[in-house]
């Protein structure tokens, strides 16, 4: 078992309902910190324009993250006491506020392939859906096709995300870690493309 995994369990053992929601309300309040660390240090970095450019950007990415954790705290509402389910949602949020894009997203699939009701399946999704759009946006550098891959993902336009991705594949620039990204986002969307 990975450490990660035995932490999860020991904060559910201690009391899901209350620890679960100090976890996401610090969880919260971590990203607010990052994202105004990040912002004060950009701006700083940057001259003129580019710093409300910046500035904008980071308030953005501040808006996203509070979103995802949002959702995030509703879903863990709705999953009850199943600690499996409940592992899975924690650790994602925890890889996300450490900006393991990846691996949240892997968790939010595995918790996606539970036998979850459609509320809980509603919030899983639009969960999903927070969190590809805010890899993208801090994996990749800012391009037309990723803009539209994210604004597609946000509209439930799948179809056009996936064009829009397969493009980014064939650009030919991303790093292994990007290209994996990617991959999976388009791999999840592909069997929604393909009704």
């Amino acid at each position: 078992m990975t450490m990660k995994y035995l932490t999860t369990l020991l904060v559910f053992s201690l009391g899901v309902s209350s620890a679960s929601a100090g976890f996401f309300d610090s969880l919260k309040d971590s990203a607010t910190e990052q994202a105004k660390s990040s912002a004060e240090s950009a701006a700083s970095d940057a001259i003129g324009s580019d710093a409300a450019s910046t500035l904008s950007q980071a308030a953005s990415m501040q808006s996203m993250v509070a979103n995802a954790v949002d959702t995030s705290k509703q879903l863990q509402s709705l999953l009850g006491s199943n600690p499996e389910l409940q592992s899975l949602l924690t650790n994602s949020m925890t890889s996300l506020a450490q900006k393991q894009d990846y691996i949240a997203l892997q968790d939010i699939n595995k918790l996606m392939d539970a036998k979850l009701t459609d509320e809980q399946k509603g919030l899983a999704t639009s969960l999903r859906s927070d969190v590809e759009v805010l890899a993208l946006k801090r994996q990749l550098p800012d391009s037309g096709p990723v803009t539209a891959a994210t604004k597609a993902i946000q509209g439930g336009d799948y179809q056009g995300a996936v064009a829009q991705l397969n493009t980014v594949m064939k650009s030919g620039t991303l790093t292994d870690g990007q290209k994996q990204l990617v991959s999976s986002i388009i791999s999840e969307h592909a069997p929604t493309v393909a009704k």
